[in-house]
């Protein structure tokens, strides 16, 4: 509604005046009675007209108007009075006054007038001031770069319009699609919390998707949809506008107010509709700029960082560029201003002479055919590297079909073609190594369908053992291939590989040839390819092989049973030297010849028992040194029956020591003369507690055999070296046969210790 400011002397005319225009005019009327009081009341308050007397006390309604006006305000200003001077009408139309109304003529019209003459003077104002502010924001919006400046113009140019102190703008998500607040003016800070924010949204969504505005006023509540709940904001007006462009919603406007006398007029809707159309304008040019803008910037970063050169050239002989990007430096040691129009170098004069008529017809041909092309070729660098690089591109063509340039990429392929070359040789390499390798070689895929393997390549060895060609065997199946009754081992590896891929190694595969056996060793292990799972088979021939071993495992038997044969002869022999020493020592009386004779039958069953056991022994190439000590422990105690009876044997070896026939005969002999020499003469007549310990030990390196007793010891115990009795001189003797070292402690009894290397052998 319009309202109006009535300002007079006379309080009849103020009365009847107020009455008239507000029941009969629907108009809003204030009244003032003089001109302090009516500019008092326009510092405070915005009226749409003012309605003035000419004569008042002290100030007339010119001096109200030079007063309005020296503020700068262009409210309408319309002359109510009883005066009618050509002169005077002159002076207030000059000075601004939009009508002049005559008091004098009868009531009901002069009011008639009047009321018109405002609605006409208001009508002009807010024409005037909807122009101002189009042309306002179209200035401020053509002019300006940033968001924040073009949406703060049209929230301002909306409030301006519709006399709301509150407005916002919301934008649309080009990727999302949903709306969400860009800016707002006059709101409180809770305006933008989330839940309000959830709210609003949730609110508009509907009518916005539509595209239809929609308003409130306490004047409409009924007739619209419920209010916002904005936890503790109270607005007594609203206004919810889509903004359009091209037919698509890009936003919303949003305006209210806590006024409760606000009234939204069709007058406030139409204006503020066609300045938000307005506003749309404004909003996708900046966002279309923007966009082009970040599209620029994107599309420099990327060019800029690209590993290569982007171009446009014409098509002539000289290649002549007319944009080349920033890696043109990187790529070519010439920057873009060198390229560009042939400045310092034409890009054709970089290329080698050996790929010019290549390159030509091939960019030719593609032109002609409207069709992409691809190059490799080799350029000299400004610093003379010869480089290859890879070219892709296409014409650019007029509307009339013509050839307008050529654009495309270039980036340096030199280590790329290094590799190629350096692959290719390897491919032929490997395949040259497959094809002639003496081991048999397939390569299978899984189909795990059927559970089966395909052959998808073999060999030349392959081909042979299986008596057929490549392509009789490519396709078929690994079942099919070795089919063969006597190979289910190789048919199990097969299934198990299939199922859970572990390696499979046939150590011996029988292959039933005919009335011939013929034997293979073979190796599955699975690899992934790009076509799936594939089975890698390589085996061998070895029927030759097995066929050596068998015959070198019988001729080995037979010379081991050869060898027991010998030891068996041998230690018969000894054991008859033995019994005719035994027989020597019943016809001899001296005691001395008889203690010589029967330590030769000692000596002679120490070397007979070595041979025993190696007739006997599984392996006979070493024998156990500690069954062997412990035999001959029991023999001596034989011989020695009545002398040993009161003796307590202690024997102490590592059970795993085996010693070969060329150690254990010195050792047997050092042992059988320790502990004779013990049994003998370490233990006077009278000696309660006995013992003889015998211990054979090794460490890391040596051999330790240590014979002891708790006799009456040496007391002069002398170097082995300088001892000459024969029984030191035979210790000695055969240590030096071990290439060891043996010592003589006489201290509590004679500890007899032997050390000698495990590897004794020179």
């Amino acid at each position: 509604m319009t309202h109006v400011l009535l300002v007079d002397d006379d309080d009849a005319i103020l009365e009847v005046a107020k009455y008239m225009l507000e029941t009969k005019y629907n108009l809003i009327v204030d009244v003032s009675k003089s001109v302090e009081d009516a500019l008092s009341r326009l510092a405070s308050y915005e009226y749409d007209a003012i309605v003035s007397d000419y004569a008042m006390p002290e100030y007339t309604g010119f001096d109200l108007l030079r007063a309005i006006r020296d503020r700068g305000d262009a409210i309408p200003f319309i002359l109510f009075t009883i005066r009618d001077r050509e002169d005077m009408v002159v002076e207030a139309l000059n000075m601004g006054v939009s009508f002049y109304v005559h008091k004098d003529s009868i009531p009901g019209v002069a009011f008639a007038d009047l009321a018109h003459k405002i609605t006409q003077a208001v009508e002009h104002s807010r024409a005037e001031k909807m122009l101002r502010v189009q042309r306002d924001l179209a200035i401020t919006c053509t002019s300006a770069k940033e968001r924040d400046v073009i949406l703060s113009s049209c929230i301002k140019a909306g409030l301006m319009i519709t006399g709301m102190k509150n407005g916002a703008i919301y934008l649309k998500n080009t990727k999302e699609g949903c709306l969400s607040l860009a800016l707002y003016h006059g709101f409180t800070e809770q305006y933008a919390k989330k839940e309000i924010q959830d709210n609003i949204i949730d609110y508009v969504s509907c009518n916005i998707k539509e595209q239809n505005p929609f308003f409130y006023d306490r004047s409409t509540a009924n007739d619209t949809l419920a209010p916002i709940n904005y936890s503790g904001l109270q607005f007594q007006a609203e206004m919810f506008l889509p903004i359009v462009n091209h037919g698509a919603c890009i936003g919303l406007v949003h305006m209210a107010t806590e006024d409760k006398s606000y009234q939204i007029t069709p007058d406030i809707k139409y204006h503020l509709e066609s300045t938000i159309v307005q506003m749309g304008s404004h909003i996708a040019d900046w966002q279309i700029e923007n966009a082009l803008i970040e599209s620029e910037r994107k599309m420099s970063t990327l060019l800029g960082n690209l590993p290569g050169m982007a171009y446009s050239c014409r098509q002539d002989i000289k290649r002549t560029m007319d944009f080349v990007s920033e890696g043109c430096l990187a790529l070519t040691g010439y920057s873009s201003d060198d390229l560009i129009g042939n400045n310092t170098v034409a890009y054709a004069d970089l290329i080698s002479p050996k790929d010019k008529g290549q390159i030509h017809s091939t960019i030719s041909d593609a032109i002609a055919n409207k069709s992409q092309f691809k190059l490799m070729y080799r350029i000299t660098t400004r610093n003379g590297m010869k480089h290859w690089v890879h070219e892709q591109g296409r014409g650019v063509y007029s509307p009339d079909g013509s050839i307008n340039s050529v654009e495309g990429f270039i980036f340096d392929n030199t280590k790329e073609k290094l590799l190629n070359d350096t692959l290719k040789t390897s491919e032929n390499r490997l395949k040259l190594l497959f094809s002639h390798m003496h081991s048999g070689a397939a390569i299978f895929t899984v189909d795990k369908v059927k559970k089966d393997l395909i052959l998808i390549e073999i060999n030349n060895a392959a081909e042979i053992m299986e008596g057929k060609k490549r392509n009789e065997l490519i396709g078929s199946s690994f079942f099919d291939i070795f089919n063969n009754p006597s190979a289910t081992e190789l048919l199990t590896a097969a299934h198990q590989i299939i199922e859970n891929g572990e390696p499979q190694y046939l150590a011996r595969i029988p292959f039933n040839h005919g009335k011939k056996y013929r034997w293979r060793e073979a190796y599955l292990y699975s690899a992934p390819s790009h076509l799936g799972k594939e089975i890698f088979m390589l085996y061998s021939d070895i029927t030759d092989r097995i066929i050596f071993e068998q015959q070198t495992i019988a001729s080995l038997r037979e010379k081991e049973l050869l060898l027991k044969e010998v030891h068996h002869r041998v230690k018969n022999n000894l054991q008859i030297i033995s019994g005719i020493l035994k027989l020597q020592l019943y016809t001899e009386g001296e005691h001395d010849v008889k203690e010589i004779i029967q330590n030769c039958r000692n000596q002679v069953y120490s070397m007979a028992a070595i041979h025993e056991k190696l007739y006997n022994a599984t392996n006979i190439a070493n024998i156990n040194i500690k069954l062997y000590i412990e035999d001959l422990v029991d023999y001596l105690n034989q011989e020695y029956t009545g002398i040993t009876n009161t003796i307590t044997f202690n024997v102490d070896c590592d059970p795993d020591i085996n010693l070969d026939i060329d150690t254990c005969i010195p050792c047997g002999l050092i042992l059988n003369e320790t502990i004779t020499n013990a049994v003998k003469y370490a233990f006077p007549p009278g000696t309660e507690k006995k013992e003889i310990s015998i211990q054979f030990k090794k460490d890391a390196n040596s051999y330790i055999m240590q014979i002891s007793d708790n006799g009456i010891g040496m007391e002069d115990a002398a170097s082995i070296s300088t001892k000459k009795s024969l029984g030191m001189e035979l210790l000695r003797r055969l240590s030096r046969q071990l290439r060891g070292d043996a010592s003589i402690d006489g201290m509590n009894g004679t500890t007899i210790t032997v050390t000698f290397p495990i590897s004794h052998r020179r």
